[in-house]
């Protein structure tokens, strides 16, 4: 656990992309029990 560094730039973008893309794959697929999605992940 070291400070933040230069090089972890890419790695903090790729990550943070992979994450939009699963975050929008969720919504798009369960969109009409979006309700029901976002009680099931805060559980």
């Amino acid at each position: 656990m070291g400070a933040f560094d230069l090089q972890d730039i890419p790695q903090l973008f790729y990550l943070g992309t992979i994450f939009v893309a699963v975050l929008g794959y969720a919504l798009a697929a369960h969109w009409r029990n979006l309700a029901r999605l976002l009680r099931q992940s805060a559980l």
